[in-house]
């Protein structure tokens, strides 16, 4: 992980910690092209994301950071704030993962 410029995870149903200072690319939760979801990851702000059923669009992103190292650098550096955000140990990062998952349940 620690020589790889991003991370991708392409699953629907895999969460994400953003972390390692390196520019995740995911896919959102939500497909259309002006709302996207993402708990973690926030489109162009700590990486990208990309409708789960577009593989151009995934393709896109990966190429888009892999060729440019100053966007992945920012984006990883801002990916891993939002990693220190989630909590340094297991049981801080517990905490909130459970948190979320009893809002996204609560509706």
């Amino acid at each position: 992980m620690d020589s790889a410029w991003l991370v991708c995870l392409p699953s629907r149903s895999e969460g994400l910690r953003a972390s390692h200072s390196r520019p995740p690319v995911a896919v959102a939760r939500s497909s259309a092209a002006t709302g996207r979801d993402s708990d973690v990851v926030h489109h162009e702000e700590n990486g990208l994301l990309v409708d789960p059923d577009d593989v151009d669009a995934l393709a896109d992103a990966l190429v888009r950071l892999l060729a440019d190292r100053q966007l992945a650098q920012a984006y990883g550096d801002a990916a891993r704030r939002t990693g220190e955000e989630w909590g340094v140990t297991p049981g801080e990062y517990a905490a909130k993962v459970r948190a979320l998952v009893d809002t996204v349940l609560d509706g």
